[in-house]
């Protein structure tokens, strides 16, 4: 399917994302030169609301969170029901 813009192709890629893995949602953001995000482009399931347009400063995202988006491309939350379980150490 032919695209016309950078959003249109990004929309794809998100969609067919979700088509691959089956996650509720895939969402794609762009930073500006100062690191303000956007989402934009997503793909999710019909009973989840929209982030698609939402903007983030700066100061949302740390800068080591950052140097981990450009060494990690994607960031994947199994599911955002579960239930944290406690590590224990036994040594």
């Amino acid at each position: 399917m032919p695209t016309h813009s950078m959003q249109a192709l990004c929309s794809l890629v998100a969609k067919g994302t979700r088509e691959v893995t089956g996650y509720d949602r895939v969402m794609i953001y762009r930073f500006d030169s100062h690191y303000n995000g956007e989402v934009f482009a997503e793909s999710y399931r019909a009973d989840l609301e929209p982030f698609l347009g939402l903007h983030y400063p700066h100061t949302d995202i740390p800068p080591q969170a950052r140097n981990l988006y450009l060494k990690n491309l994607l960031r994947l939350i199994v599911d955002i029901d579960y239930t944290a379980v406690p590590i224990f150490y036994c040594g």
